[in-house]
């Protein structure tokens, strides 16, 4: 489980570290409080709508390993399961007439060698 989210845990790529990095400079220098306040709450607003994306999307995911963990637990005979039980059942029903026909041939040779 642990590696199932390595995603999160990941470095931005080189290119989104330096446009952030030019973006808060651009800010920084920025004098105008106003447009600074707007942008920040742009920034929140932005923000919880990628929180709520993301809590969305992750509950999703949750949803679907689990109907999947309910799917293979409902499967209770796997493909590779049911192959091997219809060998096994031909290779009984050969190995039943291969046995009968073997006792048949030895009973027929004892008879031919009583004969002589």
């Amino acid at each position: 489980m642990k590696e199932k989210f390595v995603i999160f845990s990941e470095e931005p790529p080189v290119e989104l570290q330096l446009s952030v990095e030019m973006r808060c400079r651009e800010i920084e220098k920025n004098p105008d409080v106003d447009y600074l306040k707007r942008y920040c709450q742009s920034l929140v607003r932005n923000n919880a709508k990628r929180d709520a994306i993301l809590g969305a999307t992750l509950k999703e995911l949750a949803e679907a390993h689990v109907e999947l963990a309910k799917h293979e637990k409902a499967q209770i005979v796997h493909w590779w399961v049911l192959r091997r039980i219809i060998k096994d059942f031909f290779i009984s029903i050969v190995l039943f007439f291969v046995i009968r026909l073997n006792k048949a041939l030895l009973a027929l040779n004892n008879k031919i060698n009583k004969k002589i």
